[in-house]
């Protein structure tokens, strides 16, 4: 043990090319996997877990955590303790040689914590730590989940904000699956409908439900029924899911989520008294989803698109013309003087360009009249508007670089290229076979859902949502 910790702490110590660090670390991980549990937690009367560094010999320090916890040699409190003083300080580059092992240590502790609100902090600041925050790892997953169950929902958004732009190959993480990357998209919509961030909300939704593959699975599935109705609450109507999604998948789509499809189609036939029917008839499907809410939601929506949709037909309208066509859903008044209020309410925040005008309180009924009007936005919100999109771009064009240049250095890709000269391909473009070569797979995730997308495509959700995959392959 006395020579690990030596090495160890000459590791940490110097600065080594990347073979002679690989080959010392690779060294020193075959020695501590022969180690039992028991030395692993003292040596010659020691705690180790006093002696290696949770920053510096982290490697060290996460086998003699594990032993720890495992063998119940320390209480759960100071379990507690260390991992999320581990969290937050490990050394990324070292911790990368033993993701079994690091996943693990995640596992027991949110296991001991038992109570979602005390792991919150501690993975957020793990995921901050690593090397590559926008590159997905199962702490992602982990950390969105447990903020959807302790209602951290800000926190969980300053993860999301940054989107992601790498998946990691097959050989990089063999434990994680395509169906943890699904949930993470789906559990990120959640989060963003948790703040009412509708826009966000349709992005994560969309990855996830037309996530590439043969068959629908439950997380799809859930994600398109909240796509359907948070699409309603976004744009008024029913959205398309992007064309390019697997067959397969939306015909279980449509048989499985029949009631939804059903509910979006009331809304956009503008009836309230239709829409009110079918909501009676498919709510108690909603309310076993978990999805009453969002359709309450709608319904309450219902009016306010109504009402923004007269701007399209009308200059002027009395606000007793707008009562009389009983635009509110959920049945709760709608008379002239609760309209009006409605419609000062829309004015305020901006959701209509209009103007409320009364008659004269000494004619015999006096009245009120609505004026749309047609100004564009102001000067002010396009240029921060614009400011906006500029950021996205100069974002995604560097993550495009800096990909770019990844791939055209790695082996598998000068091997493909190889292959193809040897057997007189003329380019990349040829579409030839490329064998095992997994880094080939980059970037199949947005071109399969951004291809010939109608309705909801990803140019109306900015450039910032570009997603980058490197071999996940369908299951």
């Amino acid at each position: 043990m006395d020579k690990i910790l030596d090495s160890l702490i000459s590791l940490s110590s110097k600065q080594v090319p990347d073979d002679v660090y690989d080959r010392q670390i690779g060294s020193i991980i075959q020695a501590l996997n022969k180690i039992s549990a028991n030395q692993m937690v003292s040596s010659g009367g020691v705690q180790l877990l006093d002696v290696f560094s949770p920053s510096e010999q982290s490697v060290g320090y996460l086998y003699t955590l594990l032993a720890n916890i495992r063998l119940g040699a320390i209480e759960s409190s100071e379990i507690w303790k260390r991992t999320s003083n581990f969290l937050e300080s490990y050394d990324p580059k070292q911790i990368s040689y033993v993701p079994e092992q690091f996943r693990a240590l995640v596992a027991e502790f949110i296991t001991e914590a038992r109570k979602p609100l005390l792991v919150v902090r501690p993975l957020k600041k793990a995921i901050l730590r690593s090397a590559k925050p926008t590159r997905y790892s199962f702490l992602h997953t982990c950390f969105v989940q447990k903020c959807l169950e302790a209602k951290c929902y800000r926190d969980a958004a300053s993860i999301l904000d940054m989107n992601l732009t790498e998946l990691p190959s097959k050989k990089e993480a063999k434990d994680i699956g395509y169906q943890d990357v699904v949930a993470y998209f789906l559990y990120g919509g959640m989060v963003y409908i948790g703040l009412k961030n509708w826009r966000r909300a349709m992005d994560y939704l969309t990855y996830a439900a037309a996530y590439p593959g043969n068959s629908c699975s439950a997380y799809q599935l859930e994600a398109y029924k909240k796509y359907l109705l948070v699409g309603l609450l976004l744009e008024g109507k029913p959205v398309n899911i992007p064309s390019a999604t697997s067959q397969n998948i939306l015909r279980s789509f449509r048989s499985l989520a029949k009631p939804y499809e059903v509910f979006t189609s009331a809304f956009k036939a503008g009836d309230a008294e239709a829409l009110r029917q079918q909501a009676a008839t498919c709510m108690p499907m909603f309310e076993e989803d978990g999805n009453a809410g969002l359709a309450t939601q709608c319904m309450e929506a219902f009016r306010r698109f109504q009402i923004a949709g007269l701007t399209h037909t009308y200059v002027t309208l009395s606000v007793k013309e707008i009562a009389r066509r009983n635009l509110e859903a959920l049945g709760r008044g709608g008379g002239q003087e609760e309209t009006e209020r409605y419609i000062l309410g829309m004015i305020e925040r901006d959701e209509i360009r209009a103007s409320l005008l009364h008659d004269s309180p000494s004619l015999p009924n006096p009245g009120c009249v609505i004026h749309f009007h047609n100004s564009p936005q102001s000067e002010k919100k396009n240029l921060r508007a614009l400011e906006e999109q500029i950021m996205r771009t100069v974002f995604v064009t560097n993550e495009a670089k800096e990909m770019e240049k990844k791939l055209g250095l790695s082996k598998e890709y000068i091997n493909f290229l190889n292959k193809l000269g040897k057997s007189g391909g003329s380019g990349a473009s040829g579409g030839g076979n490329i064998g095992d070569a997994d880094a080939m797979d980059t970037g199949d995730m947005f071109d399969y859902l951004a291809r010939g997308s109608t309705g909801y495509s990803f140019d109306d959700m900015g450039d910032e949502d570009i997603m980058h995959q490197d071999s996940f392959d369908d299951e």
